[in-house]
């Protein structure tokens, strides 16, 4: 599984646009995480 990657993979202008809150951004990127190692742990 070490050779998976995304088909397509968006910038970062284009997920988050002008989102002003970077802190609101990071704190998902955060759960994002966390649910992959849940996902991951299964």
């Amino acid at each position: 599984m070490g050779d998976w990657g995304w088909e397509y993979d968006p910038d970062a202008q284009h997920v988050i646009g002008e989102m002003p809150d970077l802190a609101f951004v990071a704190l998902m990127e955060e759960r994002a995480d966390e649910l992959v190692r849940a996902a991951a742990a299964l």
